[in-house]
């Protein structure tokens, strides 16, 4: 799902609103309908194939969407939030992980950051780094 909405850049709508029947694997093009009217959209070759690992996968059930709900219907936009939000988090703690492989494996423990220049408060996380000046 991720790499079709970063792949067309389709709008959160027009993705929950994809039916299986629109989607083209071996053109690598889809038909979206969305609030601007409907339009054809192409992808890559590792978008093809992730959908195809994914219709593999895919819960069988009376569907025509392509990311259906788990309940068998349409995704709601807090559905697609909250499936964005769990990738990315995943994604984060898997950078964090391997920065933190690679210092140990660098440096055989890890340093404390010298005193930063500049602070940048994210909500809840503070990130302290050194200014590019």
């Amino acid at each position: 799902m991720i790499l079709f909405l970063t792949d067309t850049g389709c709008r959160s709508g027009e993705l929950r609103s994809l039916k299986m029947q629109d989607v083209n694997l071996e053109k690598r093009e889809a038909w979206l309908e969305g609030k601007t009217g409907g339009r054809w959209v192409d992808f890559i070759e590792r978008t093809a194939r992730a959908i195809q690992d994914w219709l593999e996968v895919r819960p069988e059930m009376d569907c025509p969407y392509l990311f259906p709900s788990q309940r068998g219907g349409q995704l709601t936009p807090s559905g697609v939030w909250q499936i964005f939000f769990q990738e990315a988090f995943s994604m984060l703690q898997y950078i964090r992980l391997t920065y933190n492989r690679c210092k140990y494996a660098r440096w055989g423990r890890v340093k404390r950051p010298r005193k930063a220049n500049k602070a940048l408060n994210l909500g809840r996380v503070t990130w302290k780094g050194k200014s590019g000046r």
